[in-house]
């Protein structure tokens, strides 16, 4: 499981719009105005792993073998510095 986060992350961080790329241990939820990320960022949260068994194959390695369902949550964030709804009252117009 380590090393698809490991491959996920790397996969992610190719992309240099992305300033952060972690596992998802609650770093947006801090409500202080110094998160421990840095923006944008993506966290990955590996939510839940189901197994299935398919038996035994001796001219393979591992010999037990197995099937797993994977569910990942990518959670992609930035700063919000400007309110950025069409609905919202703005101080300002393009015809200005």
């Amino acid at each position: 499981m380590k090393a698809l986060l490991l491959q996920l992350q790397e996969r992610i961080a190719e992309i240099s719009d992305i300033k952060y790329v972690d596992e998802d241990w609650g770093q947006l939820d801090y409500y202080s105005p110094n998160m421990p990320v840095q923006w944008p960022c993506c966290l990955i949260d590996i939510q839940s792993v189901d197994y299935s068994n398919l038996g035994i194959d001796l001219n393979k390695t591992p010999k037990n073998r197995q099937n797993a369902r994977i569910q990942i949550a990518f959670t992609l964030a930035n700063m919000k510095l400007t309110n950025t709804s069409m609905k919202a009252h703005t101080f300002w117009s393009a015809e200005n």
